[in-house]
């Protein structure tokens, strides 16, 4: 399927909408978005900041902000 596309008619028959859909009228809850914000990042150490003399001024992990 590299480079390919589903054509709208099989999109169709693959979706599952409304209450067929198993997460229908559900939602995740805060610390599962966490969870799920961890795996997908790019950085799951997160990113910190230096000043000049190389002291970590602030590090930046997924929206939370850990000062030293």
């Amino acid at each position: 399927m590299y480079g390919k596309t589903h054509t709208d008619a099989v999109r169709k028959l693959i979706s599952k909408p409304g209450e067929l859909n198993p997460m229908f009228g559900k939602h995740h809850s805060e610390t599962s978005k966490i969870k799920i914000s961890d795996k997908l990042s790019k950085y799951p150490e997160g990113v910190g900041f230096y000043d000049l003399n190389e002291n970590l001024e602030v590090r930046l992990q997924n929206l939370k902000i850990m000062l030293n």
